[in-house]
């Protein structure tokens, strides 16, 4: 039940869940789903709880416990933050930071700072930020994200979506396109690595489509002790790749 109360300089929430008062608090039910499309300050979602955010919802700040998840359709959330294993989908709306570690998805809508120690799958949308944390993977099939850093994770690209991308910490990436090029020289397949090129360098390729793409990396060399690397993988070996989850690369 809510109840507002309304003086000429205030406009105050009360949320009232499971006979307990909380001032502009949110705390769902364990086990429960929740549809939020109006304001709240603070949001809890605890254990095997979910969170649905829709048009005209917005939280300052929601907290999700583990097994929980947050699927967003619409509406603002300012920061997101988990303890381990949830699940968060985005298919509209924006979250100006996101900090969790489990599995990541965003189809639509609008992320300014994603961490995610995980997995990330990115298919459509905007990130400006995309951390893919230690021990992580990331699968960046559509689109589009101005800043990646991969450290001591690994990520596959497919697409043109990636603006800069920063490898370190023997991070590991794999791009998968055509007609490769190389501060403007044309280099054919394989893999470069951070003690042969260390510092920035632009990436650029071609699609099978015919797009164009273009990527300023950096790789540290040595961070940690660690080398880093790129892969560079033909386009037409993407088919398989995602068909029967195998790599097999092959010269025209």
């Amino acid at each position: 039940m809510k109840l507002k109360c309304i003086t000429a300089l205030t406009c105050i929430l009360i949320v009232l869940i499971d006979n307990q008062y909380s001032f502009g608090e949110l705390i769902v039910n364990e086990g429960e789903t929740y549809i939020l499309d109006y304001q709240e300050d603070h949001c809890i979602v605890p254990f095997g709880s979910t969170l649905i955010v829709q048009d005209g919802g917005y939280a300052d700040l929601a907290d999700f416990w583990p097994t929980s998840k947050l699927i967003m359709n619409g509406g603002f959330i300012y920061g997101v933050v988990s303890a381990e294993n949830i699940t968060a989908k985005i298919y509209g709306g924006e979250i100006t930071n996101l900090s969790m570690q489990g599995v990541f998805e965003i189809m639509g809508g609008c992320v300014g700072g994603a961490n995610n120690e995980g997995y990330s799958y990115i298919r459509g949308g905007s990130i400006s930020d995309l951390d893919v944390g230690p021990s992580s993977h990331a699968w960046i099939t559509g689109g589009s994200i101005d800043y990646v850093n991969i450290d001591r994770s690994e990520a596959h690209i497919f697409g043109t979506g990636v603006n800069n991308l920063h490898i370190w910490w023997g991070g590991e990436v794999y791009i998968y396109a055509d007609q490769f090029k190389l501060d403007g020289i044309d280099i054919g397949y394989g893999t470069l690595y951070s003690d042969q090129l260390s510092g920035s360098h632009i990436l650029e390729y071609t699609l099978s489509n015919g797009m164009v793409g273009k990527t300023d990396i950096y790789m540290d060399y040595g961070a940690g002790g660690y080398i880093s690397s790129i892969t560079l993988i033909p386009e037409p070996a993407t088919v398989l790749l995602l068909g029967i989850g195998s790599i097999i690369s092959r010269r025209r």
